[in-house]
């Protein structure tokens, strides 16, 4: 197209938009009254010009043009439901006497029930210094909690990991995990001298009673991170 025809074209493309359907009089007239043509240009150009309109229910229309205004109406009518859904919203609050909050509760899952015998568990078995017999130890977890607390067992595994008994020979006569909970070892009579320390405000032990405070901590952060909230 030379200039001319691009001009027409263009003219033509506006005429379309401005028209509901997006279409044309399928009249050579008309046509080049809305193109804004001289009788010179429109005889020269003419054909090329109308050639990018196709006759559709009996006006002429650019097939691109119309891709573009359905999916400008595709727009429109995901506008409109959206608008329809606050509205309706809106209404519900206000039938509601608006009380947004138990709207919004009503719509939540109550998060499941969490037993507590399990991340108690596993915080028991991170604390204590032998990892033997895991499956035995778990078993014999749950029947020490119909006897005692979590935190009275694991006050009594931080007080006893700095006893001699556990410490010398590199940990040779500490018990098994299973064995300690079966004998009620948590209610073993505490040794002068022993010095538990526990997280600031809380009733967890710390690992043991060696290192420092800050290493303490990071064991806990990093403890913590692996079970979970």
């Amino acid at each position: 197209m030379n200039t001319s025809e691009r001009g027409m074209f263009f003219q033509l493309l506006c005429e379309g938009w401005a028209d509901k359907s997006c279409s044309l009089p399928n009249d050579e007239v008309e046509l080049q009254f809305l193109a804004a043509a001289t009788d010179s240009e429109w005889a020269a150009g003419s054909k090329k010009v109308l050639a990018m309109f196709e006759l559709e229910d009996g006006r002429l229309a650019n097939a691109k043009q119309l891709e573009m205004l359905a999916a400008q109406n595709g727009r429109l009518a995901a506008a409109r439901r959206n608008r329809d859904k606050v509205r309706k919203y809106r209404e519900g609050l206000a039938s509601n006497n608006g009380h947004d909050e138990e709207v919004e509760e009503s719509t939540e899952t109550p998060p499941k029930p969490v037993g507590p015998a399990i991340p108690a568990f596993d915080l028991f078995w991170k604390l204590y210094p032998l990892k033997k017999g895991k499956e035995d130890a778990k078993k014999a977890f749950e029947r020490a909690l119909k006897k005692t607390t979590v935190e009275a067992i694991l006050a009594a595994v931080a007080d006893q990991i700095g006893w001699e008994d556990w410490t010398k020979e590199d940990g040779k006569f500490i018990p098994h995990p299973a064995t300690w909970l079966n004998a009620g070892r948590w209610s073993d009579e505490k040794k002068p001298g022993a010095d538990p320390r526990f997280v600031p405000g809380t009733t967890i032990p710390y690992f043991d009673n060696g290192g420092t405070q800050a290493e303490d901590d990071r064991k806990f952060d990093q403890m913590r991170k692996e079970l979970g909230p």
